[in-house]
């Protein structure tokens, strides 16, 4: 037989067939290895709905002292069979009165990441505050701001500075920027906030604060049994007379409810007289047990205060109020 290729060709050709054939086994693992990782996968993913914990026994166990709630978040899930149910002594408590459950959230679904800034928002908010006046005009006029920090001490600074980067991190800010002193220019902050974030919006208008709120009665309360506190917000309602209507928080504590309203923006006398008509008409509990809780200045909180006799707080002297509750 004639060999028509050279020796050396032969040997390429030999090499090269080698090669593919070692690719081919490769390829061959790389699929069962696939599988079998599809397989883990699938196997995991049942083990996990059939550990999953009753809805109804998440919140029998007190959380430990030195367990943060943003260690417990749960993120929301599109698994029907995973959505929580409705605390059943606030649900009983509503039923007995006719009124609906038509929705809720349950504080465990706000995200890590807001429920953490939200905190430090609250705790820090006299630092914050300038910043957040024009945080709240750029997000209604999608303006850009300008904050001067010339006369800002270095913790302001900080947190002015730590806030505005997170919040443009989680893309509620189109711009944030700082600009130190210099030759041609003194300390301060521009920044505007991205309108077409409608999350971002909500958060800068108010939902913070509602965060924070909850932050608060959990610290405070949360280490009790869930026979002994419970709690709910954002909870879509319907009245015996049809009308439907959202609480913003709504939890007991021992046998007593409370109903917290937040208003982040200004009060007027429509507002006050709303909430007392919902509650008078259709909840039956004591005034001093609706809690109203502002972002107003303190002197005008003081003033709705004692003019109508009701539980209307700054946000800054909710903790106190909590804490005397628990008492």
């Amino acid at each position: 037989m004639v060999n028509f290729f050279p020796s050396s060709e032969n040997k390429k050709f030999d090499e090269l067939k080698t090669l593919l054939t070692e690719t081919n086994d490769l390829l061959r693992k790389l699929n069962d290895n696939l599988e079998q990782i599809n397989n883990n996968i699938v196997s995991v993913k049942k083990d996990n709905q059939k550990s999953f914990p009753s809805p109804d026994n998440q919140n029998k166990e007190p959380l430990p002292d030195d367990q943060d709630i943003s260690e417990v978040t749960i993120q929301p899930s599109n698994d029907k069979s995973q959505t929580p149910v409705p605390n059943l002594i606030i649900k009983k408590f509503l039923e007995e009165k006719n009124i609906q459950i038509r929705n809720w959230h349950q504080p465990e679904i706000i995200p890590d990441d807001l429920f953490n800034l939200s905190k430090k928002i609250g705790e820090y908010f006299t630092a914050l505050n300038k910043f957040w006046k024009l945080l709240k005009q750029s997000a209604n006029t999608g303006t850009m701001k300008r904050l001067p920090l010339e006369d800002a001490d270095g913790e302001t600074i900080s947190h002015i500075v730590q806030t505005g980067n997170k919040l443009k991190e989680l893309l509620f800010l189109s711009e944030f920027r700082y600009f130190k002193t210099n030759s041609y220019t003194t300390r301060h902050a521009v920044f505007s906030v991205n309108r077409s974030n409608p999350i971002g919006i909500n958060f800068i208008n108010g939902k913070w604060l509602e965060y924070y709120i909850i932050h608060l009665i959990r610290k405070t309360f949360g280490q009790l049994t869930s026979e002994e506190f419970g709690m709910m917000h954002q909870v879509q309602i319907r009245f015996p007379d049809n009308k439907d209507y959202e609480l913003d928080i709504i939890f007991y504590l021992k046998d007593l409810f409370y109903w917290i309203e937040i208003k982040g923006g200004q009060i007027n006398n429509n507002n006050i007289s709303r909430y007392l008509n919902y509650s008078d008409r259709f909840f039956n509990i004591p005034r001093d047990r609706f809690i109203l809780v502002t972002s107003n200045n303190n002197n005008k909180t003081n003033t709705l205060r004692q003019l109508y006799n009701l539980n209307i707080l700054h946000f800054s002297e909710l903790a106190n109020f909590l804490q005397e509750l628990n008492q």
